[in-house]
C-alpha cells in the first residue's frame, strides 16, 4: 500500500467500527428481535452468539484501525515501507486468538445472565 492509502484504510475502519458499535448498541438495547426462533432454538442462545459475534467484530476492526493508524504514521515519515503490510498482517493475525478468546468469554458471560433474566424465554404480550 502506498503513504496515500494507509489513513484511507484508517477512515475506513473507523467508519466500519462505528456502525458496528451503533449496530450493537441498538441490538443490546431490544432483545425482543432474538426470540421466536424456529427449531427450538432460545433466546439465549441467539442473543448471545449474536452479541459475542459482534463483539469478536468490533476487536479485530480496531486492531486493524489501531495498526493502519499506525502504518499511516510510518508511511508519512517514510519508514518501513515494505514492511508495513506484512506487519500489518501480522497485528492482525496475532489479536485474532485474544479476540476469539474474549468473544467466547463474552458469550458463556452473556448467556449466563440472559438465562438468568429470563429463564423461561423472553416474555412476550405479557
Amino acid at each position: 500500500m502506498s503513504a496515500q492509502q494507509w489513513p484511507r484504510f484508517a477512515l475506513l475502519s473507523f467508519a466500519v467500527l462505528a456502525c458496528e458499535v451503533y449496530t450493537g448498541f441498538g441490538i443490546s438495547f431490544n432483545p425482543g428481535w432474538a426470540n421466536g426462533w424456529p427449531f427450538g432454538i432460545t433466546i439465549h442462545v441467539v442473543f448471545s452468539t449474536v452479541m459475542s459475534v459482534l463483539s469478536f467484530l468490533i476487536l479485530m476492526t480496531a486492531s486493524s484501525f489501531v495498526g493502519s493508524l499506525i502504518a499511516s504514521c510510518f508511511a508519512a515519515i517514510g519508514v518501513g515501507d515494505r514492511h508495513l503490510r506484512p506487519a500489518f498482517i501480522l497485528l492482525i493475525i496475532c489479536c485474532t486468538a485474544p479476540a476469539a478468546i474474549l468473544a467466547q468469554m463474552c458469550f458463556m458471560e452473556i448467556y449466563a445472565s440472559t438465562f438468568k433474566m429470563w429463564p423461561d424465554g423472553y416474555p412476550v404480550g405479557r
